[in-house]
C-alpha cells in the first residue's frame, strides 16, 4: 500500500496578517524537502487573509477559518486536522530557512523516527539585520530548567503527532503557552536539540510578546499553574522556581517603567529581588526602586 500522507504538517495560526503572511507561506513552498502539508488556521481575521492564501495554487496548502479564539486553540485545531507524522509550527510573520524541513527529516531518520520533541536554532531579524542567536548548549539531564530559562519559540519546534494524543496547547493561555506545553511534554517524552539555524524570527512592534503588552504578567500566571502540576513539582527545585518567578516580576516592572507607572514598577522590582537575591540584575532593579522614591 502506498502511503500518501505527508511527513510534516506545518501549522500557521494567523490573525489579520494578510500583509505579511505571504512571506511565511512562500518560505514553506521554498523548502528543499517536499513532502509536507501547510495548514493555515485563520483565527477570525477581518482583513483579506483568505484571498492572499487562496492565490497559491498548491494542493498541499489548506486554509481553515475559525471564530476568534486565540492562537493556542488555533494550533490545536490545526493539529486535529493534520495528516503528517510530525507537526511543525510557523508564525505568520516569521519564515523558515530553505533547509528547515530537510534538517529535521535527516535528524529524525537518523534516529529512527522517535516519538518526542525536536528543536533547532533561530536567526533573529531586527531592523533588517539578521543575527544568529547565541543558543545555550542543551543538557538533556536538565531539560525542564532549559525550557524554563530559554525561549524555544514554536517556529523552532517539531513534534511527533502521537505526543498530541496526551498533550495540547492550553486554550486559556496565549502568552508562554509554548513553554508550558514543552515542559509538560517532557514529563513523558525525550527532547532533542538540532544545532543548526533553520528559522527566521522577526522582531517588530506588533509581536505578541512585546514588553508593552505586559506579557510577563500573563506568563507568570501560566507558569504558576504549571508549577502546581504534580509531575512538574517532582522535577522542579525551589531555587529554579524562584528564579523564574523573579524574571517574570522584573519583566512586569519593566513594562510599568515603559508605561511610566512608577509605583507599580517599584513594587514588582522589589518582588523580583525578594524571589532571587542572587540575580545579577538586582542592581538594575534597585535603581528602578531608587528612581521611584527619588521622584
Amino acid at each position: 500500500m502506498i502511503n500518501n500522507s505527508p511527513f510534516f504538517s506545518i501549522i500557521i495560526p494567523t490573525y489579520n496578517r494578510a500583509h505579511v503572511i505571504h512571506r511565511a507561506v512562500q518560505s514553506v513552498i521554498n523548502q528543499s524537502f517536499l513532502n509536507w502539508e501547510l495548514i493555515i488556521i485563520d483565527d477570525g481575521s477581518k482583513d483579506n487573509t483568505k484571498d492572499v492564501v487562496e492565490q497559491y495554487n498548491d494542493a498541499r496548502i489548506k486554509y481553515h477559518y475559525q471564530k476568534n479564539t486565540e492562537r493556542s486553540q488555533a494550533r490545536n485545531n490545526g493539529i486535529a486536522v493534520s495528516k503528517g507524522s510530525y507537526i511543525c509550527f510557523l508564525d505568520s510573520d516569521d519564515e523558515y530557512c530553505v533547509n528547515h524541513l530537510s534538517v529535521f527529516h535527516s535528524f529524525i531518520n537518523l534516529n529512527q523516527n522517535p516519538v518526542g520533541l525536536f528543536f533547532s536554532n533561530p536567526i533573529i531579524i531586527s531592523n533588517g539585520v539578521e543575527t544568529k542567536e547565541n543558543v545555550v548548549e542543551f543538557n538533556n539531564d536538565q531539560t525542564l530548567a532549559y525550557i524554563l530559562m530559554n525561549s524555544i519559540i514554536p517556529d523552532r519546534v517539531c513534534i511527533h503527532k502521537e505526543v498530541f494524543t496526551h498533550y495540547k496547547f492550553d486554550p486559556k493561555i496565549n502568552i508562554g503557552e509554548d513553554t508550558i506545553l514543552w515542559a509538560q511534554i517532557t514529563n513523558q517524552y525525550k527532547m532533542w536539540h538540532i544545532d543548526e539555524y533553520t528559522v527566521k524570527y522577526l522582531i517588530h512592534d506588533d509581536n505578541s510578546v512585546n514588553l508593552k503588552n505586559n506579557v510577563y504578567r500573563n506568563r507568570l500566571d501560566g507558569l504558576i499553574a504549571l508549577f502546581n502540576e504534580n509531575e512538574i513539582k517532582k522535577r522542579l527545585n525551589k531555587k529554579l522556581k524562584n528564579q523564574i518567578i523573579s524574571v517574570c516580576y522584573y519583566g512586569i516592572a519593566r513594562h510599568f517603567e515603559l508605561k511610566r507607572k512608577f509605583l507599580k514598577m517599584a513594587v514588582n522590582a522589589f518582588l523580583s529581588i525578594l524571589y532571587d537575591f542572587e540575580s545579577p540584575q538586582n542592581k538594575a532593579k534597585l535603581y528602578m526602586i531608587y528612581s521611584f522614591f527619588k521622584k
